[in-house]
C-alpha cells in the first residue's frame, strides 16, 4: 500500500493542462481604465464577442492583467430606468388581405416594438366632431388569427378622445371594425402604464439582403447574439406586402419557420419593427415575399438585429494594463464570479481599445476540435502511463509477505 500511495503522490505532481494565454484567443482588446484606482471595473461587452465566440453564452472569454494572469469576472445585463406611463402613437392602415367578404373594412393598428405589459387602453381621435356607432376591437400576433377583445358603442359629442379598454392585451396588432357607421380616424395612441426597468438593447449594423429566387431575400447577421428585436428597412416607400420569415443557425441546416409579418410602409420612409424575439441566436435569416402585387419593388431590403446589452465586471487584481480576450474552441468558464455583482464596492467605468487578432479561430458550433498540447505535455502524459505500468508489473511480480506466528 505504501508503494501505491507513493506512486499516486508522484502522479499528482505531474502538470495539468494550463489555461490558454491571451494570445490563444481569437480576439483581444486592451481595457482602458478610468481615472483613479478601483477594486472593480465595468465595461460594455462589444458586438465582436458574439462574432468570434464559439459558445452561445459567450463563456469562452477571459480577462488578464499585465502579468498574463486571469482575474475574476462576471457578466450581467444592463438595465435602464423604470418606465414611466406614456402614450405611444400607433400607425394606422387598412390591410386588404384582412378584409372579408360581405363585411365592412376596418383599420389595423401596428403596436409592434412597444411594451407588451401594462397596456391600459386605446385612445382614438376622430375627424368628426360628433360620432355614434358600434365598433369591434380585435387583437392578433400574426395578422391572420384574431381574438375579439371588445364590442361596444362609441359616442362622441365634444371632440374628446374615445377610449377602448385593452384588458391587458399585449398583441402586436389591433383591429377596429365598424359594425354599422364608419368613422374617419385622425390619430390613435396606446396608453401604457408604468413598468419596471427593462434591459437596454445593443444594435448591430444594417445588413443588406442577398437576392435569391423571386421574392426571396437572404440575410447573414454575422453573429449569434441572443436576439431580442429585428428591424427591416424597405427599399421603397408606399409598399404593402406579406412576408414569411425563416431562420437557421448554420448554413447546412434546413430552414425553420420563424414568423409572418405585414410589410407595410406608407408615406415617408421609415424602418419596420418586425418582431420581439426571445433570445433566438440564429445567424441566418430568410424572407419570402408574395410577389403577386409587386412584392417589395426594385432594390433590396436591409435588416438590423438588436440584443440585450451585457456588461462585464472584473476585479482589478494585479497590475494594469488589463486585456479582454474572447473566442476559444475548447476553453470556457462554467462558474462566473457573480459575487462581484453584489459587492458594496462601486465599479468604475472602463472602455475597450482597438481589437487585436489572436492565435486561434473559434471552431464551428457543430463540434469543437480537441485542444492542442505541447510536446512537453504529451511527454508528461506518456511518462505517467509508463510509470503506472511499471508499478503494476512490480506489484504483480513481488511475492506477498508470508504470515509469521
Amino acid at each position: 500500500m505504501r508503494r501505491i500511495a507513493s506512486a499516486l503522490l508522484a502522479l499528482s505532481a505531474l502538470p495539468v493542462l494550463a489555461s490558454p494565454t491571451a494570445a490563444e484567443f481569437a480576439r483581444r482588446q486592451p481595457i482602458v481604465l478610468g481615472a483613479g484606482p478601483a477594486a472593480l471595473h465595468r465595461l460594455d461587452l462589444p458586438a465582436d464577442v458574439y462574432r468570434f465566440s464559439a459558445r452561445r453564452d459567450v463563456s469562452d472569454l477571459q480577462v488578464f492583467n499585465a502579468a498574463g494572469e486571469a482575474v475574476p469576472w462576471a457578466i450581467s445585463p444592463a438595465h435602464g430606468q423604470p418606465r414611466p406611463a406614456r402614450d405611444y402613437p400607433l400607425p394606422a392602415f387598412p390591410l386588404p388581405s384582412l378584409a372579408k367578404a360581405n363585411r365592412s373594412a376596418g383599420i389595423v393598428l401596428d403596436s409592434r416594438g412597444l411594451p407588451a405589459s401594462n397596456r391600459a387602453y386605446l385612445a382614438l381621435e376622430l375627424e368628426q366632431s360628433a360620432y355614434r356607432g358600434r365598433v369591434a376591437l380585435s387583437a392578433s400576433d400574426d395578422g391572420e388569427r384574431w381574438q375579439p377583445l371588445e364590442s361596444r358603442e362609441l359616442l362622441q359629442l365634444s371632440g374628446s378622445a374615445l377610449r377602448l379598454d385593452l384588458h391587458g392585451d399585449g398583441s402586436r396588432y389591433l383591429r377596429l371594425d365598424w359594425l354599422d357607421k364608419p368613422f374617419k380616424l385622425r390619430r390613435a395612441s396606446l396608453h401604457v402604464g408604468p413598468g419596471a426597468a427593462e434591459p437596454l438593447l445593443q444594435s448591430g449594423d444594417w445588413i443588406a439582403a442577398k437576392p435569391g429566387a423571386a421574392g426571396e431575400y437572404l440575410f447573414d447577421l454575422g453573429m449569434r447574439a441572443p436576439l431580442r428585436r429585428l428591424e427591416l428597412a424597405l427599399p421603397n416607400p408606399n409598399t404593402s406586402a406579406r412576408g414569411v420569415w425563416y431562420k437557421r443557425e448554420r448554413p447546412d441546416q434546413p430552414w425553420q419557420n420563424a414568423f409572418s409579418s405585414e410589410l407595410t410602409q406608407l408615406g415617408q420612409a421609415s424602418t419596420l419593427l418586425l418582431e420581439n424575439l426571445d433570445g433566438d441566436s440564429d445567424r441566418y435569416w430568410r424572407l419570402v415575399v408574395d410577389t403577386r402585387q409587386g412584392g417589395l419593388g426594385a432594390g433590396l431590403p436591409r435588416l438590423r438585429a438588436s440584443w440585450p446589452r451585457q456588461q462585464l465586471t472584473f476585479a482589478a487584481r494585479g497590475q494594469p494594463p488589463f486585456m479582454l480576450a474572447y473566442g476559444h474552441p475548447s476553453f470556457f468558464i462554467t462558474d462566473q464570479a457573480n459575487t462581484l455583482l453584489n459587492s458594496p464596492e462601486p465599479a468604475q467605468p472602463a472602455a475597450l481599445g482597438p481589437a487585436l487578432a489572436g492565435g486561434v479561430r473559434p471552431a464551428p458550433p457543430a463540434q469543437a476540435p480537441m485542444p492542442k498540447k505541447s510536446p512537453w505535455l504529451w511527454g508528461s502524459l506518456l511518462l505517467a502511463v509508463g510509470l503506472l505500468g511499471w508499478i503494476s508489473y512490480r506489484l504483480i511480480k513481488e511475492p506477498a509477505p508470508s504470515d509469521t506466528q
